[in-house]
């Protein structure tokens, strides 16, 4: 089952299967469903990423404390991102919807949140594992955010009958703050593990 649905997601970032799936009639449920997906696989692979650094950092506390609190920031990691993430999808697909029928859009509110809802999830997917790729992870995240913009040219040209400079415009809006918090999240991250255990002083237990 979860294996189709992440199958139709990735499936969405190819330009000839995207136009055939925005025929289809779209759920604001499922569209939530898709960014809460996506989003659990780049709350993992942030934390796969980050776990080898913070496993040097906490060990000198020893093995037990080290699976605690490595288990810890796994938990608050898979809630937090999932939130933020659901949260600003929800926020930014919303007000894109608002703009594209000021500029003379055509498509359903439920049409509009479901297809960008699964474009944004399946680049959840994709920017996790790029971002996991040594050295040029940031490049091959730096043209998925690029690639991302043509996505969204379709969408709002093929559903909601835009014109080319309005599609154009439009397909930058959504996915474009969507990218820039997720290259945001990865450089911030990057910084969790010495704040965590400098700040303690202690061992994880306390």
């Amino acid at each position: 089952m979860f294996f189709d649905t992440y199958k139709k997601m990735l499936m969405s970032l190819h330009p000839t299967k995207l136009k055939a799936q925005l025929k289809e009639e779209g759920d604001v449920g499922l569209g939530l469903k898709y960014l809460i997906l996506g989003s659990i696989i780049f709350a993992l692979a942030a934390f796969l990423t980050l776990a080898p650094s913070m496993t040097t950092s906490i060990l000198p506390f020893g093995i037990g404390a080290t699976f605690v609190w490595l288990f810890y920031i796994l938990l608050v990691m898979i809630v937090s991102v999932p939130v933020l993430l659901v949260g600003l999808g929800v926020i930014s697909l919303s007000l894109a919807y608002k703009v594209a029928r000021l500029l003379g859009g055509k498509g359903k509110l439920k049409d509009h949140f479901y297809h960008l809802a699964m474009i944004s999830g399946a680049l959840a997917i994709t920017g996790a594992l790029f971002s996991m790729v040594p050295f040029l992870g940031i490049v091959l995240l730096l043209v998925q955010w690029l690639y991302s913009f043509y996505l969204g040219f379709i969408v709002y040209r093929e559903l909601h009958k835009l014109g080319t400079a309005a599609a154009l415009l439009m397909g930058v809006f959504p996915l474009a703050v969507i990218g820039i918090v997720f290259l945001l999240m990865l450089v911030m991250s990057a910084t969790l593990p010495a704040p965590v255990v400098g700040e303690m002083g202690e061992t994880p237990y306390l």
